[in-house]
């Protein structure tokens, strides 16, 4: 019985198993393989499941830019949880990530830490 099928791709296996992936993302090439084979009769190379991988884990997390872009929100939560804390945020012209820096208010009033060190 022959595995191939020249229309599974790794996008389609990134759709179809990104649940296995999220659940355990160490699924490695030898189980995703025999779970192919039993529930979908067919076969997918080693690149094939390196890519699927990315595809799933870029869908799962989101790409590197939506990543960055909670930086904002994630100060402004830091500010409104801990409103001493110092959160400051730098982005260049373009709006692109520098640098963030994240001073807790336990840190300032135990080991007397605050911007002016910087």
């Amino acid at each position: 019985m022959s595995y191939k099928n020249k229309f599974v791709n790794s996008k389609l296996i990134a759709e179809k198993y990104i649940d296995q992936w999220r659940a355990n993302p160490d699924w490695n090439f030898a189980r995703m393989s025999a779970q192919l084979r039993v529930y979908s009769n067919t076969d997918a190379s080693r690149w094939q499941f390196c890519h699927a991988r990315k595809a799933a884990r870029q869908m799962i997390e989101g790409g590197i830019k939506d990543q960055y872009s909670k930086l904002s929100e994630y100060g402004v939560e830091m500010k409104r949880i801990n409103p001493e804390s110092s959160v400051i945020l730098k982005c260049d012209d373009n709006a692109r990530f520098e640098r963030l820096y994240i001073c807790l208010v336990a840190l300032k009033k135990g080991w007397k830490w605050d911007v002016c060190l910087l």
